[in-house]
C-alpha cells in the first residue's frame, strides 16, 4: 500500500509540560544502571533504554509518556496493555502528528510502506495481534526495503512480540523496540508512537527522521570489578560485547584481537577487494568507547588457561578474568604441496590480504583460484569483473556441489562458462610450479587433470579453527580442534565461566541434537548474542535457523536451513534462467531451501522452520504447495496466532 497521507501538526516536545521526578506527588522515577521505571500508584511502567538521572513528564493529552535523561529530552514513549513503555527514537527536534490512513486499509499481518512528509521519507506500518506498529522502513544492514520482507512472531524471549525480517539477509527487527534480535546487524530501526483515533491511524513522527538508531546500553560502573574477556575480531565478539551492555552488565569488558581495528564486515572482502576498512567496520572505535570496552588490538593470546581463568599474551604479560567468551574464529586452510610458500599465493581473511590480491585484479593477469565454495567463487567473480583471466580448481564436478547438489551447482557452472572462467573439477592441486624468483608461474593438478598457467594463486579452500593450539582446560573436537559447547554456548567439558561462539565452535543442532559446526556469518552473530545473554545469567539456547547468501555474476543465492546430506532435491522454477527454489528433502522433511532471485522466499522459509510449520516434502513434490504458498502459509499462521498470543498476554 503506497499512499500520500494527510498531515496534522501536533505539539512539539517543547510544549509538553515537564515535571521533575522529585516533585511528582503520585509518581516517581526509579533508575538503575541500565533502565528506569516510572511508578504511578500501583502501576509500574518500564522505560526501555533509559539511564540514570531520569525525570519523567506525564500528560493525559494522548501523546503518551515522555522522559528526560540528565535534563535533556531523549525519547517519547507510548503505553500498551502490558503496562510497558517503549522508548521511541524521535530525536530532540519538532514532531508532527501524521495521518497514515484509515484503520480499515491495514490488514492483519501485512506490511505497508507509507510515504510521509511529502514523500521525502517512508515508514513501515504493521498491524500484528490487533495492534499497530510504526517503524523505520529500511534494514540497517544494507538498506533493503523491509516492506518486501516477512512478519513473524518473536522467538527470542518471553511474552508476545513480533518482528519483521529483511528480505535479503534475514536481519530481524523487533517491532516494539526496533532492536535487531537476529541476523547480520547491530543497529536498530527507529520506532514511533502510533494510535488509532476516530478510525484513523495516526503516528507521531520527528521532522528529522533517522534511518537507524543505536540500541540502549548500560553504563560502566567503576565499583563493579568483574572482568569479562572476549577474544576474537569477528561478528560474534561485537554482537556479544554489545549484548552484554544491553543486558545490563556494568563491569569491565576486555576485547582482545590480533587485528588492528574493531570487528568488520569480513564477507565484503571477497566481493570488493578495494573495500575501505573505515566503511565496513561493524562498529566504529568511538562506539566501542561509548560501550567503555577496553580494546587490546594487535595482541595475540599465546595461552588461554581456562582452569585458572588466566590469559597469557605474546608480550609476556598475563590477565585474570571472571568470565571468558572465546570467539577465536578460524584461519584459511593452506594446501601443503611443493611450492606452497611462494609469496604470490594468497589467502583472503583480512584487508591486507585483499590489498595483496588487488595487483592481479586487472586485464592481462592470470589468476588460479583454488576452491569453489563461497569465498572461492566470490573472489573469482570479483577478479573476472576487473578483467583478469580466472581459472577455478574444485574437488567436485560443479561449484557448491557438496552443499547445494549437482543440479543447483550446474547453474553456477553455467554462469562461469558464460563469463569465460575456466573450471577444473573434480581436481586436486599436485604442486605449484615456481620460477627462478620463487614465484608461482603455474599450478599442476593431480592425475594429469591439467596444468594452469598463472601469475598468482588465491586459496578459498575453507577454514579451520585454531583455538586448540592455545586453549587449555576445555574439550576440543578430535577432528577439527573446535571447542565443544552445549546449546547455551558454554564449553561442554570445561569450567562454568567459559563460553565460545562462531567458527571455532561445535554445538548441538537443535533440530536433531547432532553435533555440528557451521561457518556462517549470521550464525556467528547470533551465537555471540546468545553466549552474552547466558553470561548474564539467562538460560537462552542457540536455536537459530542458519541463513547465508552470495551473489555470483548477478545471481542472488539465499540458503535457509541446515542439511547434512539429503535424499532428494526438488526444484521449482527455471534453473536455466537462474530463477528457482530448491527444496532439500530428507525422509519427508524439508531440511533446507535454496533460492535464486526469488526473495523473500528464503526468509519466509526460515521463519516457518523456526515455527515447525514447514510443509512436507510430499506436499511440495505433488504441487500441493509452492514457493509463493510458503509466504501465504506464514501470513495465515500470523493471522491465526498473533491475536491469540496478544489476548493471552493481556490476561497474564
Amino acid at each position: 500500500m503506497m499512499r500520500q497521507p494527510a498531515m496534522q501538526t501536533g505539539r512539539s516536545l517543547a510544549l509538553i509540560r515537564t515535571v521533575a521526578a522529585s516533585r511528582l506527588p503520585a509518581a516517581r522515577c526509579v533508575a538503575t544502571s541500565s533502565q528506569a521505571f516510572a511508578e504511578d500508584n500501583d502501576k509500574r511502567y518500564r522505560l526501555w533504554g533509559s539511564a540514570g538521572g531520569v525525570a519523567a513528564a506525564f500528560t493525559a493529552a494522548g501523546l503518551g509518556y515522555y522522559y528526560y535523561a540528565n535534563g535533556k529530552k531523549v525519547a517519547v514513549c507510548e503505553t500498551d496493555k502490558s503496562k510497558e513503555i517503549t522508548a521511541i527514537a524521535l530525536g530532540t527536534g519538532p514532531v508532527e502528528r501524521v495521518d497514515l490512513g484509515s484503520e480499515a486499509e491495514f490488514d492483519e499481518a501485512e506490511l505497508y510502506d507509507v510515504k510521509v512528509f511529502g514523500g521525502k521519507s517512508s515508514v513501515l506500518v504493521t498491524k500484528a495481534g490487533g495492534q499497530f506498529y510504526c517503524t523505520g522502513a529500511s534494514c540497517t544492514h544494507y538498506s533493503a526495503p523491509l516492506v518486501k520482507g516477512v512478519l513473524a512472531p518473536d522467538h527470542y524471549g518471553s511474552g508476545p512480540s513480533y518482528h519483521v525480517s529483511c528480505p535479503w539477509h534475514d536481519a530481524e527487527f523487533d517491532l516494539k523496540t526496533g532492536a535487531c534480535v537476529n541476523g547480520p546487524s547491530l543497529t536498530a530501526i527507529p520506532t514511533y508512537p502510533v494510535e488509532v483515533k476516530n478510525g484513523r491511524v495516526v503516528a507521531t513522527l520527528p521532522k528529522d527522521m533517522k534511518e537507524t538508531v543505536e540500541p540502549p546500553v548500560a553504563k560502566r560502573d567503576p565499583n563493579n570489578k568483574a572482568v569479562y574477556a572476549v577474544i576474537g575480531g569477528g561478528p560474534a565478539s561485537m554482537a556479544a560485547m554489545e549484548t552484554l551492555r544491553q543486558e545490563g552488565f556494568t563491569g569491565r569488558i576486555v576485547f582482545i584481537t590480533k587485528e588492528e581495528f574493531p570487528p568488520y564486515d569480513r564477507p565484503v572482502l571477497s566481493k570488493n577487494l578495494y573495500a575501505d576498512i573505515d566503511h565496513i567496520q561493524l562498529r566504529k572505535a568511538d562506539f566501542m568507547d561509548k560501550l567503555e570496552i577496553e580494546s587490546k588490538f594487535k595482541t595475540t593470546v599465546t595461552k588461554l588457561d581456562a582452569k585458572n581463568s588466566t590469559l597469557h599474551f605474546d608480550d609476556g604479560s598475563t590477565m585474570k578474568y571472571d568470565k571468558m567468551l572465546c570467539c577465536a574464529g578460524a584461519e584459511p586452510r593452506r594446501i601443503p604441496v611443493p611450492g606452497h610458500e611462494a609469496k604470490n599465493i594468497f589467502i583472503l581473511r583480512r584487508p591486507d590480504h585483499a590489498t595483496g590480491i588487488q595487483e592481479y585484479a586487472m586485464p592481462g593477469k592470470k589468476v588460479c583460484v583454488v576452491g569453489t565454495s563461497f569465498i572461492g567463487m566470490e573472489v573469482a567473480c570479483t577478479l573476472a569483473k576487473k578483467g583478469a583471466k580466472v581459472a577455478l580448481v574444485g574437488m567436485e564436478y560443479v561449484p557448491f556441489e557438496r552443499v547445494l547438489g549437482k543440479q543447483v551447482g550446474q547453474v553456477f557452472k553455467n554462469v562461469l562458462d558464460k563469463n569465460k572462467l575456466d573450471f577444473y573439477g573434480p581436481a586436486i592441486v599436485n604442486k605449484y610450479d615456481l620460477d627462478e624468483n620463487g614465484m608461482v608461474k603455474g599450478v599442476e593438478l593431480k592425475d594429469g587433470k591439467g596444468y594452469i598457467e598463472c601469475d598468482a594463486v588465491v586459496l578459498g579452500a575453507g577454514v579451520a579453527p585454531t583455538c586448540h593450539k592455545f586453549v587449555e582446560g576445555v574439550q576440543v573436537h578430535s577432528r577439527d580442534g573446535s571447542i565443544i559447547c552445549d546449546p547455551f554456548m558454554k564449553a561442554r567439558d570445561g569450567p562454568d565461566n567459559f563460553w565460545a561462539a562462531g567458527d571455532c565452535v561445535t554445538f548441538p543442532w537443535y533440530k536433531s541434537g547432532h553435533d555440528t559446526r557451521i561457518e556462517h556469518w549470521d550464525v556467528a552473530y547470533q551465537q555471540g548474542r546468545v553466549a552474552a545473554q547466558n553470561m548474564c545469567g539467562k538460560h537462552v539456547p542457540f536455536a537459530n535457523i542458519p541463513f547465508f547468501w552470495t551473489m555470483i555474476f548477478g545471481k542472488s543465492l539465499r540458503y535457509a536451513g541446515h542439511c547434512r546430506g539429503f535424499d532428494e532435491l526438488h526444484v521449482e522454477g527455471d534453473l536455466d534462467k537462474g530463477e528457482f527454489v530448491a527444496y532439500y528433502i530428507k525422509g519427508d522433511n524439508i531440511e533446507a531451501v535454496a533460492t535464486c532471485n526469488r526473495d523473500p522466499i528464503a526468509v519466509a522459509t526460515a521463519e516457518l522452520m523456526k515455527l515447525n510449520h514447514m510443509p512436507t516434502g510430499t506436499e511440495v513434490k505433488t504441487g500441493k504447495i509452492d514457493a509463493d504458498g510458503l509466504v501465504k502459509k506464514l501470513k495465515e499462521y500470523n493471522k491465526k496466532r498473533l491475536p491469540a498470543q496478544k489476548d493471552s498476554a493481556v490476561k497474564n
